[in-house]
């Protein structure tokens, strides 16, 4: 699902993006997920410096006001320990308004509608990266669990137009996630004695980046 979901928005921003110096905008953003709204299973992994993502987004006007398009990220945190890595992967198909605040600043009010899928990998205590550690199996590998989500992510925006065709935007972006499917190991197998096994997932998260086009 990760792979699909990721793949289908890249090329949905990418073709939103490619038409954007005339009726669009596209662009790369960055964002922050704090540690608290990060979903975690295993206790003993603690991950206090949040998640920060990298992505890009593409959007058309389909009028004056309303625009559609999409957007996606990855994004990556490691366990203070060392001992774990926390993965999570987005993407969604957005529509939304936009509201003309200033000549050069305007609010935008969206929702995405997509996937998500978070991955927790925990790491040997090896930590070999030569082929020596490959032959001898001190080399470093991980068991992964990871677990799929349907999103609905409400957002807002502020895009601050330095030139006609180029700018900033900050995002503040809240994701309602839903999954009928368990955590997983590499396998497929699921995971038992999971505590906290809900299927529903909530969490927050802000950004900014640079968007061209008009």
């Amino acid at each position: 699902m990760k792979k699909r979901i990721f793949t289908f928005i890249i090329v949905l921003s990418l073709s939103f993006a490619a038409l954007a110096a005339n009726f669009g905008i596209g662009g790369p953003f960055g964002g922050f997920m704090p540690s608290d709204q990060m979903q975690n299973p295993i206790s003993g992994a603690k991950f206090e410096n949040g998640l920060f993502y990298l992505g890009g987004m593409g959007f058309g006007k389909i009028s004056d006001t309303f625009y559609m398009g999409g957007e996606g990220y990855d994004g990556s945190s490691s366990a203070s320990d060392g001992r774990y890595m926390y993965k999570s992967s987005y993407g969604a198909f957005v529509v939304g308004t936009d509201i003309n605040i200033l000549s050069n600043l305007s609010l935008n009010i969206g929702l995405g509608i997509g996937g998500m899928t978070d991955t927790i990998q925990a790491l040997s205590a090896a930590s070999g990266t030569s082929i020596n550690n490959v032959q001898d199996g001190t080399a470093r590998s991980y068991i992964k669990i990871s677990r799929d989500y349907y999103t609905l992510a409400p957002q807002a925006s502020l895009y601050f137009k330095f030139v006609d065709f180029f700018g900033l935007n900050v995002t503040g972006r809240y994701m309602v996630g839903y999954s009928p499917f368990p955590w997983k190991l590499e396998t497929n197998d699921n995971v038992s004695g999971i505590v906290d096994n809900s299927p529903l997932r909530f969490s927050y998260s802000i950004g900014a980046g640079l968007f061209f086009g008009f």
